[in-house]
């Protein structure tokens, strides 16, 4: 499953509304308790473990991708296709 298809999943939105610039500030779906829905999901599928200062720092798909790509996660996993 591609970051993409699972933000959209857990957010409740279609893909085609989640791309890299799609952040907290502009989708209204991205509210706090989808926020830690979403922590879950990517701990869970990427087997990670979020830190605090992490999880607050996951304001958008880019920072997400950009955590990712420093824990060595790329790849169809993290791709930008759904």
């Amino acid at each position: 499953m591609s970051l993409l298809k699972l933000v959209a999943d857990v957010l409740h939105v279609d893909a085609s509304a989640v791309n890299d610039d799609t952040s907290t500030k502009t989708l209204t779906a991205w509210n706090s308790l989808h926020h830690i829905e979403l922590v879950i999901a990517l701990e869970s599928h990427y087997r990670i473990r979020l830190g605090p200062a992490e999880i607050v720092s996951l304001q958008s798909i880019r920072q997400i991708r950009e955590m990712l790509a420093r824990r060595g996660i790329a790849g169809e996993g993290a791709s930008a296709t759904p």
